[in-house]
């Protein structure tokens, strides 16, 4: 038995990796179940019997990167209990830490989810973002209020305003990536931007000033050229 759910995982991962390349280097709605069927070479029923279809498959991929953020958050989450700003800042930390380890990739799909051919899975990204760590947040910041360090009457909903304000900075990454122009120059206005946005965070939670970071400059390194 475990070896036929081993198989089973198997073959669903594979397909899942197939087509996430597919998506990502053709564009969504350039690539066909075909393609990803032609591509492994498997029976179309094999596909069917993981997947109900196209959008479907979709789902599935978004479901699964969501998945790696959430074992990141999560990891913090299970260590010993800090006070909620520290908390929150090694949340945002370990999620840095984790893109940065994954570098190649992050390039990747910055320079392809955000071209025009993927609107839609842009769309369900950021969707999928919003939904599954806005409610990990919520707690954190709700801790905040109790403890006197945050000030705010709708920790739910300001949680997922920070995160959608955050997709501003990915929007801008995303930009440069794009344009191929990842340099000192373009680091330093990356920096401001990200400046900016821990202002506005501090403000919203009613945190003192210079206390929220959003931005390890290490990290930044990693993908700006020095």
């Amino acid at each position: 038995m475990v070896r036929i759910v081993k198989k089973h995982q198997l073959r669903k991962n594979e397909i899942l990796d197939t087509a996430q390349n597919l998506f990502y280097s053709r564009g969504y709605d350039n690539t066909s179940v075909a393609d990803v069927i032609n591509t492994i070479g498997i029976a179309k029923g094999t596909f069917y019997h993981y997947f109900k279809s196209k959008t479907d498959l979709l789902d599935q991929i978004i479901h699964r990167q969501a998945q790696k953020i959430d074992q990141v958050i999560d990891r913090i989450l299970q260590e010993p209990e800090k006070n909620a700003l520290v908390e929150l800042n090694n949340i945002f930390a370990a999620i840095g830490e984790y893109k940065a380890e994954n570098k190649e990739v992050m390039l990747m799909m910055a320079r392809t989810i955000y071209s025009d051919e993927n609107i839609i899975l842009l769309r369900k990204l950021t969707q999928m973002r919003i939904k599954t760590v806005a409610p990990k947040l919520a707690p954190v910041i709700t801790r905040g209020v109790s403890e006197g360090l945050f000030h705010t009457e709708d920790p739910q909903h300001i949680a997922e305003l920070i995160l959608t304000m955050s997709l501003y900075i990915s929007d801008e990454f995303a930009r440069m990536a794009l344009e191929e122009k990842l340099n000192s120059e373009t680091k330093k206005e990356f920096l401001q931007i990200c400046s900016t946005y821990e202002d506005a965070v501090e403000r919203i939670l009613g945190a003192p000033k210079g206390t929220f970071t959003f931005c390890d400059k290490n990290v930044v390194d990693t993908f700006f050229n020095k």
